[in-house]
């Protein structure tokens, strides 16, 4: 779905739509916090697997 933005401010929209992006941008980190954490230990661990190996 389109969202049409250039009446937000005329509207009044505009810092909502503002804040509404941040906490969804802070819901977000959070969230993908444990997957970034879990990554780097899978990409470390693949580095001394193949350091090892060579």
């Amino acid at each position: 779905m389109k969202i049409v933005s250039y009446n937000w401010q005329r509207d009044g929209w505009e810092q909502v739509w503002a804040r509404l992006g941040r906490i969804i941008s802070e819901l977000e980190d959070e969230a993908m916090t444990p997957v970034a954490k879990v990554a780097r230990k899978v990409n470390r661990a693949m580095r001394n697997d193949l350091k090892n190996a060579a």
